[in-house]
């Protein structure tokens, strides 16, 4: 007893012990984040058609892409999650381009629930099951996809989703603090909705 005691007080004593551990940690971080940079680089977006288009607001030229790919006819129906309450279809609309044939109201579906990411999968994931998708364009920004692709699949197992990255804008690049800073906060706020996925396992059932 009083040699594992001692053995005890020389451990709290050292706490080099835990270095190689804290070193293999940092390693991995950094690894990985410069793995995610290389990520959001390589995207590109699809050219297949899909049942649906699903946008997540919050960056900028996200909804004109969207209702670029309804009007080119990569879907025939559209749904943007996170629309602020106050915004209409018809608002929408005429913020897009003028002069171009308009999609018809009953293409575009608008979700107004949503104040995050992992709400935005959830509120989609409701009008995707209603509407029987079975295949989506995801359009949200480079930078955001990783961690928006990781929230749908998790809702949606059974649905294709195809990324359609935008790419940022100067406006938002400069908002952000430029690209490394962006990816930095998204790497992290990626790691969190890994772990978050991890110790609230939800129970699907998966059709």
């Amino acid at each position: 007893m009083k040699k594992k005691a001692r053995d005890n007080e020389e451990a709290e004593k050292n706490p080099g012990h835990a270095f190689p551990l804290l070193a293999f940690l940092a390693l991995a971080w950094i690894g990985g984040f410069f793995y995610f940079a290389g990520q959001i680089e390589a995207l590109a977006p699809s050219g297949s058609k899909a049942d649906a288009i699903v946008v997540l607001t919050g960056g900028g030229n996200r909804i004109n892409t969207g209702l670029d790919l309804l009007q080119a006819g990569q879907a025939h129906k559209m749904f943007i999650s996170g629309v602020d309450s106050r915004v209409s279809q018809a608002k929408i609309i005429s913020l897009w381009k003028d002069g171009q044939k308009r999609p018809t109201p009953c293409c575009l579906t608008l979700g107004h629930e949503a104040r995050n990411t992992e709400q935005n999968a959830l509120e989609s994931a409701q009008w995707v099951q209603k509407e029987k998708i079975g295949s989506l364009h995801l359009v949200t920004s480079s930078y955001h996809m990783p961690r928006a692709l990781f929230e749908f699949r998790n809702e949606l197992p059974g649905v294709k989703i195809m990324p359609y990255p935008v790419p940022p804008t100067g406006t938002e690049f400069a908002a952000k603090g430029g690209f490394w800073p962006l990816v930095f906060v998204e790497y992290n706020k990626t790691l969190l909705a890994m772990a978050r996925s991890a110790l609230r396992p939800r129970e699907k059932q998966k059709t």
